[in-house]
């Protein structure tokens, strides 16, 4: 399968997006096996940044993986907090279908269930 010519912007978002990745991979690679697991959320802090650079772009997802690092400190909860579930930079489509959705039917038809409770993976109420 032959592979399209990409344009010169999403060229220099993928470099910018690597560029970005790569501290953040010799972090995971050759420091976080050297010192014991500390992350109080799951997916880890490093998990969470390349996944968020990679779903939302280089400048959003290091907002996002600032954040994130931000909250995970002594006094937070932790638990399962994926980057799907992130409050900021929804998609403007998923907003605008939703709220249709709850204003023809009166409540969102695609609400999710409730989330686990903090400190507790999902994994663990199977």
């Amino acid at each position: 399968m032959k592979r399209s010519l990409s344009s010169p912007a999403d060229l220099s978002a993928r470099c910018l997006r690597a560029l970005i990745l790569v501290p953040i991979k010799a972090y995971r690679r050759f420091v976080s096996p050297a010192i014991p697991n500390r992350c109080k959320y799951y997916p880890s802090c490093s998990a969470y940044a390349v996944e968020a650079i990679r779903e939302v772009g280089a400048l959003r997802g290091s907002i996002l993986a600032a954040w994130r690092l931000v909250r995970c400190n002594p006094f937070s909860h932790g638990g399962y907090d994926p980057v799907e579930d992130r409050p900021i930079f929804k998609s403007r489509d998923v907003l605008g279908s939703r709220s249709l959705a709850t204003r023809i039917t009166g409540n969102d038809a695609r609400s999710l269930p409730p989330p686990p409770p903090r400190g507790v993976c999902r994994d663990h109420l199977r």
